[in-house]
């Protein structure tokens, strides 16, 4: 189940007895908790009597059962919440321990289990394979809520909205261009939404417009390292020696500036060579370890020319790498690497 798909059914007051908060996203899974909690936890005057929270790391999965016995206090249910939930929980012995309890009909009268897993916690890179095993162990006693970032449609939907709500609205085209300035992460997504929309409405106006993202948001290093190396291959020199030099105003590293520029080059490289083999854009995210939202992105750049020259353009970083690393200092070797590229785009030797 999906984070979107737990919202519907607790909307329509469906509660089941356990749920397991998982994936990357820790947006969605804080939201979805905060959802479960207050479908449980009705009176929030009386939540205290009513929550109990502990942790796998010192709680064995079979002392859950004297918290699940609890009496609800003023209220019809009972909230226990497990975290810090690991792979370890989902082998013998403590899935068998795990399993019994969740068994016991009894339990959940009056009570609900929430079990969460921080982002890294659980190796979802086999995911099919996981929740095969948790279907297998638990069945439907265990309800598997996955949240993970959001299609890349979905995400700019979800700007807007969250725009709206704080009084601001926005065109499609002004969220795609705030996603893709700040990235797919919601943390940041959502503070940078929220201080868009003081922005605006300090100049008393209620629309969002480009003009306020160059003003008032801040992109992430590898948001500004796809930029430079995406203007460059875009043949837009002038707007890469821009973004170059505010990134010697802010004082960064010219190694790390070259850092992320090569790794954008790289990514490019590796989409596009798994594009031509005919991947989807799911499958390259997945074969590639690079965010979906990111992806589509790289294959963006990475349409406006051809292996050969990426793969030059890498050389070419390399090249720059071994000069900074042999004394050269200051910000004039990345600045001639970027010229450099640009005549390769253009097709003059370099």
């Amino acid at each position: 189940m999906l984070e979107k798909e737990l919202r519907a059914e607790l909307k329509a007051g469906k509660l089941r007895r356990a749920y397991l908060l998982c994936g990357e996203e820790d947006y969605l899974k804080r939201s979805a908790r905060a959802q479960i909690r207050a479908a449980v936890l009705t009176d929030e005057s009386f939540s205290s009597f009513n929550h109990t929270l502990l942790s796998a790391k010192d709680t064995p999965p079979e002392e859950l059962e004297t918290p699940l016995q609890g009496v609800p206090f003023f209220s019809e249910r009972l909230l226990v919440e497990y975290r810090d939930v690991e792979n370890s929980l989902f082998r013998e012995g403590k899935a068998d321990a795990l399993a019994a309890l969740l068994a016991r009909d009894e339990l959940f009268d009056t009570s609900v289990l929430l079990l969460y897993a921080e982002a890294d916690a659980l190796d979802l890179s086999r995911r099919g394979k996981l929740e095969e095993t948790l279907q297998k162990k638990f069945g439907d006693r265990l309800t598997v809520v996955r949240c993970d970032p959001p299609a890349p449609a979905e995400l700019v939907r979800w700007v807007i909205r969250h725009l709206a709500h704080g009084g601001v609205s926005a065109s499609q085209e002004t969220a795609r261009l705030l996603v893709e300035r700040c990235g797919s992460g919601m943390d940041a997504l959502a503070g940078e939404t929220d201080k868009l929309c003081c922005y605006v409405l300090a100049a008393g106006r209620t629309e969002l417009t480009t003009a306020d993202l160059d003003a008032a948001s801040q992109k992430p290093p590898e948001a500004e390292a796809f930029a430079m190396s995406n203007a460059i291959l875009s043949g837009n020199t002038e707007d890469a020696l821009s973004a170059l030099a505010t990134a010697k105003w802010e004082k960064q590293k010219p190694t790390a500036v070259l850092a992320g520029i090569t790794g954008s080059f790289a990514d490019m490289l590796t989409v596009k060579t798994l594009a031509a083999e005919g991947r989807s854009e799911s499958e390259i995210a997945s074969l590639s370890g690079i965010k979906p939202y990111r992806v589509s992105l790289l294959l963006r750049g990475a349409s406006r020319t051809d292996s050969d020259t990426l793969e030059r353009c890498l050389s070419l970083c390399i090249e720059t790498d071994g000069r900074l690393k042999s004394g050269s200092s200051g910000f004039l070797p990345l600045e001639t690497l970027l010229c450099r590229i640009a005549a390769l785009r253009r097709g003059e030797p370099v």
